[in-house]
């Protein structure tokens, strides 16, 4: 039977990855980004804001994004961004920037910072042109690409709406978390695609399936569904109100 919620709409994206019981999931997202840029895997997390329905039904439009730290102390921050505005650049750099300063107390010193790595994974195109679906942005040298200023920060983007792929050629993992976010309300938790009848899938799958089940947490997607609906209704006016000026 078709699942019918959508695993990106941030609540259910955080609901999913988020939880204490689910830091797999998360490390498994989080290793098939790693694994596509040559990075390090991250063996444990420690979740810094864990999921909590309730938050959800007291603020329809709360920001709702993961934070974890890995086994060497850097930080993740992970969001799900349904809307994205034209100065969606800027707040990246913003969520970045203010986790790197509140690294540090005071009198602290600046050796002691750790990289942060943001991901943001958008429903929508970025205001930017992008060709893949998946980018890496990071401090480096316009003459030398191969010349980093400093590795403390990366930001990596995942565009659902420029992932095209057949669910019979998926081979990377990231390919079937991004097929998984993008389709995943379509879904038969009884009849996966093959590639998708992995045990870390299929854990993912169930816990979709049990927030369609959970009446508090559909309450809540309802909520924030509709919540999204109308802030993008607004967004849309805006941008046809104005000129269309460049943010970033």
């Amino acid at each position: 039977m078709r699942i019918g919620i959508d695993p990106s709409i941030d609540i259910v994206f955080k609901a999913i990855f988020g939880r204490e019981k689910n830091k797999e999931l998360l490390i498994d997202l989080l290793n098939s980004i790693m694994e596509e840029n040559g990075e390090k895997k991250v063996v444990t997390i420690e979740l810094l804001n864990p999921y909590n329905d309730k938050t959800f039904m007291k603020d329809k439009l709360s920001i709702v994004d993961i934070r974890a730290k890995n086994e060497l102390g850097e930080w993740f921050i992970i969001e799900m961004q349904v809307v994205v505005a034209e100065f969606f650049p800027k707040r990246l750099l913003y969520y970045w920037a203010r986790a790197y300063q509140n690294q540090l107390k005071e009198k602290e010193h600046y050796h002691l910072l750790k990289k942060v790595t943001v991901i943001s994974i958008t429903k929508e195109d970025l205001p930017i042109a992008t060709k893949s679906y998946f980018n890496t942005f990071d401090l480096t040298s316009r003459s030398n690409n191969k010349l980093v200023l400093c590795e403390d920060l990366v930001i990596y983007t995942i565009e659902l709406s420029k992932f095209i792929n057949n669910v019979d050629n998926l081979a990377k993992s990231l390919e079937k978390w991004t097929y998984f976010l993008k389709y995943g309300e379509d879904l038969d938790n009884e009849s996966l695609p093959v590639p998708l009848e992995t045990p870390i899938m299929k854990q993912a799958v169930r816990e979709l399936q049990k927030f369609s089940q959970s009446e508090i947490e559909r309450e809540a997607y309802e909520a924030r569904r509709m919540a999204l609906m109308d802030e993008a209704s607004k967004i849309y006016e805006m941008k046809i109100q104005t000129d269309g000026g460049k943010f970033c």
